[in-house]
């Protein structure tokens, strides 16, 4: 249940590159008579395969418009720093976020991750993470921001595992000034190799909610055909199974060594598409073509406040579309909220760094950064 992707970067005409790349993703929304063009993703790719910058569009009209961009840097095959920017309005374009940088030991493993805030001049450290392996295995990570004066603890997460290194749990905790309270819980359960269900609880103050859980199908060659979540309902995933994904340079590789804990991506055949099963949306992916950007960038992109932030308890969000469903992951991608509701109560989350991501009725999923004070 983890993750979160933000994306952008500006093309001006359609080019036609070798089939070995998946370069983009189309997304459609279906108004009740006709399929209509809602967002897309382009995907470029450096000398050796890396994924270079991933890019988020909106359509606008008969146009696309970049509304956030990321942009890695990978050096033997490890990200090392990541910037994410998006669309400032009053600049009319990309404005830089925030930055990650990642640092690794002699085995390869990324055990210190650092988060900057965009100060409008400069980039200002604001949280730092800690991740304790055995051997190459994560273990926990502990979280810190920094308040002024001194860095304190926010966050921790530990990670248990079965016999056979699969995760068997994930556990988040929250300081309380003097120890480690656990607030949030992901079970997991498995389909031989593969994920099968991931079940989540939240610790209400007083006793443990259900928050909900995700299932997934997978066929004999071990591609996903299914994921059901109990907020956003079934996705369908449709393969090439004459192609196998390997032989395609693509998006969904770990760049980090924990980037999908939570959430694999069994795409053993070449995937095409994926529809949710409501028969209201779908995305397509393409590897022939990247999507063409206008040079002139259109303001008629969704608006999406959220307000205060930084905040202390009540967060609001507003949007120029329907909101469907609001998840919000601290830095290691645990969900900590996931609500249907535009109001958010983020009093007992620890000070630092979270992302918010919302589904929107229209298909597309935005994602924006909150402070927590």
């Amino acid at each position: 249940m983890k993750k979160i992707t933000l994306l952008c970067f500006l093309l001006s005409s359609i080019f036609t590159f070798s089939q070995t790349q998946l370069l983009s993703r189309l997304d459609e929304t279906y108004n009740g008579t006709t399929w209509e063009i809602s967002s897309g993703f382009n995907y470029e790719y450096d000398s050796n395969n890396n994924l270079k910058t991933e890019t988020g569009l909106q359509r606008d009209g008969t146009s696309w418009v970049e509304f956030y961009k990321i942009v890695n840097t990978i050096v033997n095959n490890k990200l090392t720093e990541q910037i994410t920017q998006g669309f400032d309005f009053i600049l009319n374009g990309l404005q830089n976020s925030y930055k990650v940088t990642y640092d690794y030991d002699g085995n390869g493993n990324a055990y210190f991750i650092e988060d900057y805030e965009w100060n409008g001049t400069s980039w200002v450290a604001d949280s730092q993470g800690t991740i304790t392996y055995e051997g190459t295995v994560p273990k926990s990570a502990v979280f810190k921001g920094y308040d002024g004066t001194n860095w304190v603890n926010e966050d921790k997460t530990t990670i248990m595992y079965n016999q056979d290194n699969t995760i068997s749990e994930i556990n988040d905790f929250t300081w309380d000034g003097s120890d480690w309270v656990l607030d949030y819980i992901d079970v997991f359960t498995y389909d031989g190799n593969y994920i099968s269900a991931v079940s989540s609880s939240d610790w209400d103050g007083t006793q443990w909610v259900d928050d909900g859980t995700i299932t997934y199908m997978v066929d004999g060659s071990g591609n996903r055909t299914s994921k059901t979540d109990t907020y956003s309902g079934t996705t369908n995933y449709v393969y090439d199974i004459t192609a196998l994904m390997s032989n395609f340079t693509n998006p969904f590789v770990d760049y980090t060594g924990f980037n999908y804990l939570s959430e694999d991506y069994p795409y053993v055949n070449k995937i095409l598409s994926f529809s949710n099963s409501d028969g209201f949306s779908r995305s397509t992916y393409d590897y022939n073509n990247v999507l063409s950007v206008n040079d002139v960038v259109s303001k008629r992109v969704i608006q999406l406040d959220v307000y205060p932030n930084p905040a202390i308890d009540i967060v609001t969000i507003k949007s120029s579309e329907n909101i469907k469903h609001i998840n919000v992951f601290n830095t290691l991608g645990s969900k900590v909220i996931s609500t249907q509701n535009n109001e958010l109560n983020v009093s007992r989350l620890s000070k630092g760094l979270y992302f918010i991501n919302i589904s929107l009725e229209n298909g597309s999923i935005m994602v924006k950064k909150l402070i927590k004070k």
